[in-house]
């Protein structure tokens, strides 16, 4: 046998050479095949970062909304605190005669 393998009876590069032959001939197909591969990777890519920015403005949109609840809630129970307070001094001042006496506890104003 001799070191010298020609292209024609080494089984690999036989294989390259007949493939390399089929692409040469279907290349208008594996062209279009390129490009439309391209063009889903890229829309993949595309997707997925407006996917992120979408979910970066929905995220910084909730949390000034759930800031709104807290502040509107804080509000509220400050209302509360302050009615209560003000029922109370009524009922105090209610309890007490236009002479600064305090009335006994049938009587009432």
């Amino acid at each position: 046998m001799s070191n010298n393998i020609s292209a024609r009876h080494d089984p690999f590069l036989h294989f390259v050479n007949r493939f390399a032959h089929r692409a040469y001939e279907n290349r208008r197909i594996l062209s279009f095949l390129f490009v439309a591969l391209i063009v889903c990777g890229l829309s993949f890519l595309g997707w997925t970062y407006y996917g992120k920015g979408q979910e970066k403005k929905a995220s910084d949109l909730y949390f000034l909304g759930q800031q709104v609840y807290e502040k509107v809630e804080a509000k509220k129970l400050e209302d509360l605190q302050s009615g209560r307070k003000k029922e109370e001094k009524k009922r105090v001042d209610s309890s007490v005669a236009p002479s600064g006496q305090p009335l006994n506890d049938g009587e009432k104003g």
